[in-house]
């Protein structure tokens, strides 16, 4: 099944405070993508890898840069690997996993 979807990628930018000590910041992107679901195979190779594939996002790879955390419909999914099925597009493929609030 796919759907439309509008999704944040969630990175991770380090700045310097005023007394010159390192701060992580969290940045939001928000992006258009398709949501789709995971085959078969990629559930249960998944779950042997202790992983707990849910769903992919298909975007445009220009809004990718590298980041390891997605935010949908309010809650926050680590990315456990990309495909790039063409130049223009990426998969993101999505888990729900324990830390990731």
């Amino acid at each position: 099944m796919k759907k439309d979807v509008i999704a944040y990628l969630i990175g991770k930018t380090i700045t310097m405070n005023q007394l010159k000590q390192e701060k992580e910041v969290e940045t939001r992107t928000e992006i258009f993508a398709q949501k789709e679901d995971i085959s078969q195979s990629e559930f249960y190779k998944g779950g042997e890898a202790g992983l707990k594939p849910e769903f992919r996002l298909k975007t445009a790879i220009i809004d990718y840069n590298g980041e390891r955390e997605v935010e949908l419909d309010g809650k926050k999914y680590g990315i456990y690997r990309t495909y790039e099925p063409d130049q223009d597009y990426i998969e993101l493929y999505c888990e729900r996993k324990g830390g990731v609030q």
